[in-house]
């Protein structure tokens, strides 16, 4: 699992919904992927739906797969035994969006929808909630967020812990 999520802290219904989630989403993001690289705009992917819409016209086929290949990452730490951390915003995004799906696979079966817990735990802080809300829109154009983006490939320090190379 990923973060410092103690055991059984989701029910199987919950485990399952994020297992299926994923292979939705990894279907649908690679379908995405190949309108993109054949020219189609992002506006008309699915990806759009689980990322913070006002940055959309910066959204193009490299940052396709680079969130493709974060999502696929997620995935692949939710899956694993033992806790790894998230490397960086992108895979937070991934997992809100993972999250995402599964709340709706669960709330169409009828099973315990709140995975509120699971967010809560395995990001490093909420901040990545705050690209979602359009008060904060234009903030990317002052000089602290230029600086800040200077640094925004820097992983997470935690990240180091027990994450793949």
């Amino acid at each position: 699992m990923i973060g410092d999520m103690p055991e059984g802290l989701l029910a199987p219904e919950q485990e399952d919904a994020l297992r299926s989630a994923a292979v939705v989403l990894l279907d649908r993001f690679l379908a995405d992927f190949g309108h993109l690289e054949a020219g189609g705009d992002f506006a008309d992917t699915d990806m759009v739906e689980y990322l913070p819409p006002r940055f959309l016209p910066k959204y193009d086929h490299l940052f396709a797969k680079e969130f493709l290949v974060c999502v696929a990452t997620v995935a692949w730490k939710l899956a694993q035994p033992g806790h790894s951390m998230l490397a960086c915003v992108g895979e937070e995004l991934a997992l809100h969006a993972l999250v995402t799906e599964a709340e709706g696979i669960l709330e169409a079966r009828g099973a315990e929808v709140d995975l509120a817990d699971l967010l809560e735990l395995a990001t490093e802080d909420a901040d990545y909630e705050l690209l979602f809300s359009m008060a904060w829109d234009g903030i990317e154009d002052s000089d602290t967020a230029r600086e800040a983006a200077k640094k925004s490939s820097v992983p997470f320090p935690s990240a180091s812990r027990n994450n793949p190379s």
